[in-house]
């Protein structure tokens, strides 16, 4: 039996000459990139980490009329197939001030992962917040939620 990065769970049959997987917490991963971000409070600083379910990211203070961008990059750790995937941005203050690239992939296949981008490009200087749900009609994942705000 071994797990590898992602949580899977390998486990070697020798009766059958078979290997069973499994998943060891969500089947779907979260993985943000950008600059001189913070999520949760703690800054990115360009690296990749993963992003809980609940988190909040942070794009901090944008100057007006310029523009900060946070990749994220979704992966199905599970065994079956998410069906209809879509981002949305719901409620907050200011939502006009952020924007969702689709993820080119759905469905999303078993251990396929697929990138959106959210930018941010504040119009004045106000706090702008907003809810990103991604969602799936299969697979079973029902909701995946995270906060994002900016100045």
């Amino acid at each position: 039996m071994t797990v590898d990065p992602h949580g899977l769970i390998y486990v070697a049959e020798s009766d059958s000459n078979t290997i069973a997987l499994g998943t060891t917490g969500p089947l779907l991963t979260a993985i943000v990139t950008g600059n001189d971000l913070s999520v949760d409070g703690q800054p990115l600083q360009g690296t990749a980490d993963p992003l809980p379910a609940g988190s909040l990211i942070d794009f901090g203070n944008v100057s007006p009329g310029s523009t900060e961008q946070v990749t994220i990059q979704v992966t199905n750790s599970g065994a079956t197939t998410f069906s209809n995937l879509a981002v949305h941005l719901n409620g907050g203050s200011n939502t006009g001030a952020f924007h969702i690239t689709t993820p080119s992939t759905s469905p999303l296949f078993p251990l396929e992962t697929v990138s959106f981008t959210i930018s941010f490009k504040p119009a004045k200087s106000v706090t702008s917040t907003a809810k990103v749900n991604i969602t799936s009609t299969g697979g079973g994942l029902n909701s995946y939620s995270f906060s994002i705000q900016g100045e």
